[in-house]
């Protein structure tokens, strides 16, 4: 009997629970467990500074070597503004910031949290704590505040054109607190506990006229109850069928609805068609992913599918790219990719160009030893590409560059990004150098640049290959956590190096002859023309080559031009190398994209 009377009330409370849910906007802002949910994995905290007075030109010139954007959206007649973007763990860390101020303004900075949104562009609290605020060596405050984006802290003061500024704040993330609930989420306590007793109420007394429906003695009331709700339950996931028309997170397409007839007769794969496409659409699916993923995140910290594998350091690698690099590359492709390394090489000496290849070893060429279920099937020390080049320099007198020895001699995780397929700056750094080595040998006269030469800052997102525009590269976080499908779980606790050449606004860059190119025009370069040629990697390269030379060129090949079926093809490009009047035109795939060599030239 009291056994009963706890199941009894075990379903009261969980109807209960349904019901205040369902309620939740009466007492709570909107998006309030999207944000507690957000808020305990964000790794991000932003700084605007802003200098406003009596014209556009009133603005903010930074000196610390941090990144930081200034954003169209914060330009007006009356001054600009700079956003920072730093990171958050679970421990404190205090930032620098020294900065010049340009024309006499008021000055304002501005602690915010991430500005995030949901499906309907609708922001949500992303909450930052800070702590420790001083100015000049003037404290501003030294208490624990805990703000979001639109809630932000303000302090404002005047200054005169060419003061210079320097302050330090303390951040950390932010730890679920009951106070948020009031201060954050405007918790109403009053509507919450009036809709809370009704509902109980209500359940109480629904349960009570449900069990006077019992027709089988031998059973319990509340089993009956029970099964009754689980029925309920079942029908849950079909109250609201999700329309979206891409499902990010697994990037890819849903299944479609499935047709009952095909020519005439029944679909034999009806039933699992549907399925499918119910599976892909069912109501609170995303939630059950996450929660998923979470659990085996926080359990063992390893994760993998059919894309991709996360290990226990976080680094995360592309299955595709291991199949690749794990199988020895067949004679007859083999052949293949070396007479179109040789077809290349006779465009070049036919126009008097010097070439020279590099292919960038990839993220799983140098990390085999970290995933023993897929080492390399013939040596460790050997990749598929050492034997590529190895028979490339017995049968032909051609130069290959291959840095994968310097790598493995320089081996550490900040070589490659762990959430993204692209080398870091500090791994085209090193690619950079041993590419300039070898150039060195026929132009003597290059000076290969040091890290001295450079102002160096750190950031724990990877950047993107692809300019957004002249001079910026965007930072996001890797196309691998993507890929593993764990983008709300993405780890990004990692401090990356970033390169900005201590001379950079001598640099000219302008937009190439087609879609994702550029050139550049550094008068204390050597005086040559240099044309990049690859893909994504060379966004890496064009933070350090441009330096050396007077006139650089960077073609994309994978540039998203519409109606080309191989974007490989060399004939795309041979105009626009000559049009430049190319002396040295460098070639360049990561050995990830090796078989796209044979895409060159598709005619013998």
């Amino acid at each position: 009997m009291k056994q009963s009377k706890i199941k009894y009330f075990l379903l009261c409370l969980f109807l209960t629970i349904l019901i205040v849910g369902l309620f939740e906007p009466f007492y709570f802002s909107s998006n309030t467990f999207k944000s507690i949910w957000r808020t305990s994995f964000n790794t991000e905290a932003r700084i605007d500074i802003e200098n406003r007075g009596t014209s556009s030109n009133n603005t903010i010139q930074i000196l610390s070597p941090i990144k930081y954007e200034k954003p169209n959206w914060c330009k007006n007649d009356k001054g600009s503004c700079v956003v920072i973007n730093e990171v958050v763990t679970t421990k404190w860390h205090t930032y620098k910031i020294k900065f010049q101020v340009i024309k006499d303004g008021k000055i304002s900075i501005i602690l915010r949290g991430p500005d995030k949104r949901d499906k309907n562009n609708l922001k949500y609290p992303i909450i930052v704590n800070y702590n420790n605020l001083i100015m000049n060596n003037s404290h501003i405050f030294d208490n624990e505040i805990k703000i979001w984006h639109d809630k932000p802290y303000k302090y404002i003061f005047s200054a005169q054109n060419g003061d210079i500024i320097e302050f330090q704040i303390t951040t950390k993330k932010h730890v679920f607190q009951l106070s948020d609930l009031k201060d954050i989420y405007h918790f109403n306590t009053m509507i919450f506990l009036s809709i809370f007793i009704l509902s109980f109420l209500f359940s109480y007394k629904l349960l009570q006229y449900i069990s006077k429906f019992k027709i089988l003695e031998k059973n319990s009331i509340t089993d009956i109850v029970f099964l009754f709700f689980l029925i309920i339950l079942l029908f849950i996931p079909i109250t609201h069928i999700s329309n979206v028309n891409k499902l990010k997170q697994e990037n890819r397409l849903p299944a479609p609805f499935p047709n009952f007839f095909i020519k005439n007769q029944i679909n034999q794969l009806y039933g699992k068609e549907f399925e499918n496409w119910f599976n892909d659409r069912l109501f609170g699916r995303m939630f059950l992913i996450n929660l998923n993923d979470m659990i085996k995140y926080k359990i063992n910290n390893i994760y993998q599918n059919d894309k991709a594998i996360k290990l226990k350091d976080n680094m995360i690698f592309n299955k595709d790219i291991l199949n690749i690099l794990s199988q020895p590359i067949p004679l007859e492709k083999l052949e293949k990719i070396v007479r179109n390394i040789q077809k290349l090489q006779e465009f070049t000496t036919k126009h008097n160009i010097k070439l020279y290849i590099m292919i960038p070893p990839a993220k799983e060429d140098v990390f085999f030893d970290k995933i023993p279920f897929y080492k390399n099937n013939t040596s460790q020390k050997k990749s598929i590409i050492d034997g590529l080049v190895d028979y490339v320099h017995k049968n032909k007198n051609i130069k290959i560059i291959y840095p994968r020895e310097l790598y493995l001699k320089e081996y550490n995780d900040f070589l490659f990004f762990k959430t993204d397929h692209h080398w870091t700056e500090f791994g085209a750094f090193l690619g950079y150098q041993k590419l300039l080595i070898n150039i060195k040998k026929d132009y003597p006269k290059i000076s290969i640049l040091k890290e001295k030469d450079f102002n160096i800052f750190y950031h724990n997102l990877p950047r993107l290959g692809s300019f957004k525009n002249l001079f910026e590269r965007h930072f996001y976080k890797g196309s691998d956590c993507q890929r593993i499908g764990l983008f709300h779980l993405c780890p990004l606790n990692d401090q990356y190096k970033y390169y900005n050449y201590k001379e950079k606004e001598n640099l000219h860059i302008e937009n190439g002859p087609i879609k994702m190119s550029r050139k550049t025009h550094y008068k204390n370069g050597i005086d040559k023309n240099v044309t990049l040629l690859g893909n994504s990697y060379g966004g890496f390269l064009m933070e350090f080559l441009p330096y050396n030379f007077k006139n650089v060129q960077m073609l994309r090949v994978n540039n998203e031009e519409p109606g080309i079926k191989n974007v490989y093809e060399m004939k795309r490009f041979e105009k626009y190398i000559l049009d430049f009047k190319t002396d040295i035109l460098i070639f360049y795939l990561p050995s990830s994209d090796i078989y796209e060599f044979m895409n060159l030239y598709t005619k013998d």
